[in-house]
């Protein structure tokens, strides 16, 4: 068994606390209830047993969560509640946005103490102030959420800050799978295209001689001359 380790040498009261939404101040609260679980029991009724049933646990049932705070001029209470409205869900997509609202117990001094954190919260109803001219109370607004459990935790580090890690290794460097460690085969080089042979033109005939001008006038002559006449 642990030891005992009370709170109170920090002077915590149910006034020190604040409540954070998804690790951002929700506001100054001045009431938070109905953080309780409950587990539900089923009875097995065993035969030729008379002096008892046997009783095994079953689901966790967990209370919603009721905030209260005086009314400011903030409207972050109504604003949250408005994103799970018909409207809000059709503008996000049809798609439920969940939170984790933590409930921290603070010290005097400052320090956290204790903290219960709700795990996928959701508002599901809010209240406005009622009005009396018979009361001079404050005026108060509230906001339930439901959510899925609670965790607990001393001393939690604020929201957003990861605590440092000493002695950490270096990373190894990553290999990529499916490489195999086999040298690559050289490339074989392709043989250089065989170029066409080129066609030859064809031989030109000789030009015919030209005769000198006398054989021209010769051979003309003759041409000219007419055959002579036969004899009856």
């Amino acid at each position: 068994m642990a030891k005992f380790d009370s709170f109170y040498a920090a002077n915590p009261t149910s006034a020190t606390f604040v409540v954070e939404v998804d690790g951002r101040p929700l506001g100054q609260f001045r009431e938070a209830s109905g953080l309780s679980v409950t587990v539900e029991v089923e009875e097995v009724v065993e035969g030729g047993q008379n002096f008892h049933t046997h009783k095994l646990p079953g689901r966790f049932t967990f209370t919603n969560v009721t905030l209260r705070r005086g009314l400011t001029e903030d409207n972050g209470l109504i604003a949250w509640i408005d994103e799970v409205t018909a409207g809000g869900f059709e503008k996000k997509g049809k798609k439920l946005k969940r939170n984790t609202v933590a409930i921290i117990l603070m010290s005097a001094d400052g320090k956290r103490l204790r903290t219960w954190t709700l795990q996928e919260a959701f508002p599901v109803s809010w209240k406005g102030p009622d009005f009396s001219l018979a009361s001079d109370d404050f005026l108060v607004e509230e906001v339930e959420i439901a959510h899925h459990g609670f965790t607990v935790a001393n001393g939690k580090a604020p929201a957003g800050k990861k605590p440092s890690k000493k002695g950490k290794k270096p990373k190894r460097p990553q290999t990529t799978k499916n490489k195999s460690t086999k040298p690559k085969k050289p490339a074989k080089k392709k043989a250089p295209a065989k170029k066409a042979p080129a066609k030859k033109a064809p031989a030109k005939k000789p030009a015919a001689k030209k005769q000198p001008g006398y054989m021209k006038s010769t051979a003309s002559s003759r041409a000219k001359q007419k055959p002579p006449a036969k004899k009856r």
